[in-house]
């Protein structure tokens, strides 16, 4: 009996680690499942990422050629703006000018009179007297 009591308890022994077995492997089972589950989660996201890293590359890239072009312009727009003549800030206006083109006849007429009196006050001095008057006007 002793023997038959030993193995019932054995048994009995047993029959506890089997069941502690499978509910640890059930348990195990469950976990692996879900880390499955996590495992694709994780594969998809890591695939978007990537795809925006590449998508980010592509327009940084761009952005650094437009980046590129905005300043090659901006260099041809200010060596274009050295080699024009600077307005000067006595420049007037078009309206301006074309209003005082009458004004600026008759300037014109006046200095026209003044440098005939000159010139032939010049003609009755002696002649190098014209050359030098001539030169400084």
């Amino acid at each position: 009996m002793t023997s038959l009591r030993s193995s019932r308890l054995r048994l009995d022994g047993l029959e506890k680690d089997t069941k502690t077995n499978t509910d640890n492997y059930t348990k195990m089972q469950e976990e692996l499942s879900t880390l499955k589950l996590k495992s694709e989660e994780l594969q998809r996201n890591n695939t978007a990422l990537t795809s925006l890293v590449a998508t980010q590359e592509q327009l940084i890239n761009q952005l650094n050629q437009t980046i590129g072009i905005i300043k090659f312009e901006k260099e041809e727009l200010r060596n274009a703006a050295n080699y024009q003549p600077a307005k000067t800030v006595n420049e007037k206006p078009a309206e301006r000018v074309v209003a005082e083109i009458p004004e600026n006849k008759n300037q014109e007429e006046e200095e026209e009179k003044v440098t005939k009196t000159t010139t032939t006050d010049v003609k009755a001095q002696a002649p190098e007297a014209v050359q030098t008057t001539t030169t400084s006007l």
